[in-house]
């Protein structure tokens, strides 16, 4: 499935998507994968100050 289609289809049905899929639309705003501490992937985009920790 292409990216703009696994965007649409999260967001019709959110409680339905999978770790797997948060993953990829992060990394397609342009996040990339700062580190990693047990389950929780740290994400950090250019121009956004904070960083996204997501757990998994």
């Amino acid at each position: 499935m292409n990216k703009r289609g696994l965007s649409d289809r999260v967001r019709n049905s959110p409680r339905e998507a999978r770790y797997s899929d948060s993953q990829v639309l992060v990394e397609a705003v342009g996040s990339t994968r700062q580190g990693t501490r047990g389950r929780h992937r740290v994400y950090r985009h250019p121009s956004a100050p904070e960083r996204l920790n997501a757990a998994g």
